[in-house]
């Protein structure tokens, strides 16, 4: 593969002294690519990768049982178990392009662009709604919502206009704390070309950038008083 987001380091001997890993997160409203150095070692275990990130993120002990380590390429989605070596994941990754997505490339060409993968550390896939809503951690929340919004965003979690109106207001909560009249009006975001990055591509040629700006706006207003926690947990 050309680019991996696990690297060794070498010294001025030529002797591995450390390892270097990039890590995604959706942090809120913001996506944060992150680089955790680990001392060398034959093998780095993915559990080791999620109690750095927890740490670096300051979870609390339960909201890291909540989170997990993942490969993630466009056409494919794994989520890393504790126990497994990243290294020997790594090299095993044509292979699992191969075996889940039917392609040639995959394995002809293993140097190929195609076979680059990130790491993102979010949501464990076997947590419910249920036990995610019980979670008070702060950091998981944060976490959680950003993840949350990138799935809107991008169309993995379709969802009515009306929903996207919701989080939006929420994004609106959570980014620029309570509405201001004299601020917040219209072409407020319109204006910067910023309503892509509250509204949907699918849904966003349904009405005028004005139109969704006012619903936005008016749906804001009521989440005045609201915590950039609490519009969160909403």
């Amino acid at each position: 593969m050309s680019n991996i987001p696990i690297t060794i380091h070498y010294d001025k001997n030529g002797q591995p002294d450390f390892i270097f890993v990039k890590i995604r997160t959706y942090a809120g409203d913001a996506i944060s690519d992150q680089r955790l150095k680990f001392p060398y070692q034959q093998q780095l275990l993915a559990k080791t990768v999620v109690d750095g990130m927890a740490e670096r993120e300051g979870q609390s002990p339960q909201g890291k049982q909540l989170c997990s380590l993942w490969m993630v390429h466009n056409e494919l989605e794994l989520q890393v178990r504790s126990e497994l070596d990243l290294f020997t994941l790594a090299k095993k990754w044509p292979k699992y392009l191969e075996k889940y997505t039917h392609s040639i490339e995959a394995i002809d060409n293993p140097n190929s662009e195609y076979n680059n993968f990130i790491y993102i550390y979010k949501r464990e896939a076997i947590i419910s709604r249920n036990v995610e809503r019980k979670c008070s951690d702060e950091a998981s929340i944060r976490l959680f919502y950003g993840e949350a919004r990138q799935n809107v965003l991008t169309g993995r979690y379709p969802c009515t206009e009306d929903d996207v109106i919701t989080l939006a207001a929420l994004q609106m909560q959570t980014m620029y704390g309570d509405y201001d009249e004299g601020k917040h009006v219209i072409g407020f975001l319109s204006d910067s070309d910023s309503l892509t990055e509250f509204i949907p591509s699918y849904h966003y040629g349904s009405k005028s950038p004005e139109e969704w700006e006012r619903l936005i706006l008016d749906k804001y207003q009521t989440y005045s008083g609201k915590s950039v926690y609490m519009a969160r947990m909403l």
